[in-house]
């Protein structure tokens, strides 16, 4: 399940498929089952093109969205790409880590088993807004403390 904002759903992209289809692509060549699952659709190359994500989503809505998601999708995946959007908004997140934590602790609880795939803050040709990339610090930090706790993360 990719979960996240803009670039998930695919803003930016020329046909909307984000990462997401080269992705697929990349593990059905690899023989992996693959059925992407979230409830929205975009992306005009490929049709099994779900997502949970709504651009301009900051971490609480994406978090919230995923406590809808999950338990309906129960997937065995699920990407995560979040807190871009709290830094284009302004100054720095200093709970960004801590919020990201809960919202990866609902995913490993509302669908046990799964592997969560956490993406750092992208970076932003906009100086003011790439400053907030230092949250990628509580991004690693959380990581550290799920692997030990092996945690598939």
């Amino acid at each position: 399940m990719p979960l996240g904002a803009s670039v998930t759903f695919g803003v930016g992209s020329t046909t909307g498929d984000s990462y997401r289809k080269d992705l697929r692509d990349t593990l059905v060549a690899s023989r992996h089952q693959v059925n992407m699952v979230g409830s929205r659709k975009n992306g005009n190359d490929f049709t099994d093109n779900d997502v949970e994500a709504t651009p301009g989503f900051v971490i609480s809505q994406i978090a919230k969205s995923a406590k809808t998601a999950t338990p309906k999708f129960l997937p065995n995946l699920v990407l995560v790409d979040a807190g871009t959007n709290n830094c284009n908004n302004g100054g720095m997140v200093p709970d960004a880590g801590a919020n990201v934590t809960a919202m990866i602790n609902d995913l490993f609880a509302l669908s046990p088993g799964v592997t969560v795939v956490l993406a750092t803050i992208l970076a932003n040709k906009i100086a003011a807004q790439d400053a907030c990339r230092v949250n990628i610090k509580q991004y690693q930090a959380l990581a550290t403390q799920f692997q030990e706790q092996q945690k598939k993360l």
